[in-house]
């Protein structure tokens, strides 16, 4: 269907129209005036579409509006300070195009009943306006931006706010914008609804202020590529209901917060991979019978993988514990994991024989990316289990094998999965395709 720019000239004769929705349309040219003649309208939305032109201002003169969604389209140019006009305005969605620059224009925080607040994926610079601090949302996120500075203190004073986004951007002390600084304390200061706080991919330093830990009602965590330092406080790490906890690529150090395998059975994806904590992977890992998602890598953890993780057969998937100083035999419990599709735990000081229960994990289970490689203390064959794999003398030196086939049997394999073996240095050391 091609929509052009009659067709919405003919729709603004009917002044009674409430919503107007152009998604995925081919439109022609910009948006015609006639479009103030609706005089009813409450929500608009052009998404996806081929509009251009300047950034339409003459949608400030629809007073009546509630919501504006204005995203990936090919209008160009500085968001309008008319649209604060729209004092009705529930809900501001705008982006999605790298043509749109300038700055965050303050008057949006005039916007008294704004309650989502959406601004990602532009050019827009400068700072994240204080008057914005003034809003009343329950979602705030702008992000994949170019802005820099640093976050308001007094945005913890969002009563009602239940999702805070800040990402990708350019602030000097918060990362994935630029943002920079620290994470404001007054963030903790507790809401009814609270869930997400999300700040990762800024320049953000400091350390994760403890007040977190009065979030009682979050449930997802994401500090990740930034520049923390020091430890996880006890009081974040309690948080009742966690089930994202996603803070890699950081500096964070000091001991494996216990408090994470206490505060519940919920986590779902726990990412901490590329900081420099040290301890060990607690037994009470299997407690979270939830988790699909465990990344661990590239820390200074020690000690054995705890035999538990076999218990998170429902629904774990992705386990990453690799480039640490782990020891000991990998537990054949790992057998247990039959929707598994990705175990690597490579680069560290592993020993024993590889249990046969991974060639169960093919042909019985999910597995298709397997990395033991540069622990020189594991030894043995992989197993008959492991048929489709074919016999490499490289795997055998590789992986200090003692004894002579990778695979062990002389069949086809023809309709086994694919998996990949790596090898030292990553090298793929062989490979079975369907």
């Amino acid at each position: 269907m091609v929509v052009n720019n009659s067709t919405v000239i003919d729709v603004a004769y009917h002044d009674d129209f409430l919503y107007l929705a152009l998604v995925g349309q081919e439109l022609d040219g910009s948006i015609p005036p006639e479009i103030t003649m609706l005089t009813s309208l409450k929500m608009i939305q052009f998404d996806s579409t081929t509009m251009e032109g300047p950034f339409p201002t003459i949608l400030a003169n629809l007073t009546g509006l509630r919501e504006l969604h204005i995203y990936d389209t090919a209008f160009t140019g500085t968001i309008p300070t008319e649209l604060a006009l729209l004092s009705e305005l529930r809900t501001l969605n705008i982006g999605g195009t790298t043509e749109i620059w300038g700055t965050l224009p303050s008057e949006f925080g005039l916007l008294s009943n704004l309650k989502v607040l959406n601004i990602a994926e532009t050019n827009i610079s400068g700072t994240i306006p204080m008057e914005y601090t003034h809003l009343s949302p329950w979602i705030f996120r702008i992000f994949r931006n170019s802005l820099t500075g640093t976050i308001h203190t007094e945005f913890g004073l969002f009563s009602d706010v239940e999702w805070f986004f800040i990402e990708q951007n350019d602030l000097i002390y918060l990362q994935t914008n630029s943002l920079t600084g620290t994470i404001p304390t007054e963030l903790g200061i507790p809401t009814e609804n609270f869930w997400r706080l999300a700040v990762s991919r800024n320049l953000l330093s400091g350390t994760v202020p403890s007040e977190l830990g009065l979030l009682t009602k979050c449930h997802n965590l994401a500090t990740q590529a930034n520049l923390l330092t020091s430890t996880i406080p006890t009081e974040v790490a309690a948080l009742p209901a966690m089930e994202y906890f996603s803070n890699s690529d950081n500096m964070y150090s000091g001991i494996f917060p216990m408090e994470l395998f206490f505060s519940g059975s919920k986590m779902v994806r726990f990412w901490f991979e590329n900081n420099e904590i040290s301890g060990t992977i607690p037994t009470e890992i299997g407690y979270w019978t939830s988790l699909w998602n465990f990344r661990l890598d590239g820390n200074w953890i020690t000690g054995k993988i705890p035999s538990e993780v076999g218990t998170l057969e429902s629904r774990l998937e992705y386990f990453n514990a690799g480039s640490n100083q782990l020891f000991g035999e990998i537990p054949s419990e790992i057998g247990n994991l039959l929707k598994l599709k990705e175990c690597s735990v490579g680069d560290n000081g592993l020993t024993g024989t590889l249990p046969k229960e991974l060639g169960f994990l093919v042909t019985h289970g999910t597995l298709k990316h397997l990395n033991i490689s540069n622990n020189d203390g594991l030894f043995g064959t992989i197993g008959s289990e492991l048929c489709a794999l074919t016999a490499d003398p490289v795997l055998s030196n590789a992986l200090d094998f003692t004894c002579g086939d990778v695979c062990g049997c002389d069949c086809p394999c023809d309709n086994a999965s694919s998996l990949v073996l790596y090898g030292q240095n990553g090298t793929v050391l062989a490979e079975m395709k369907s």
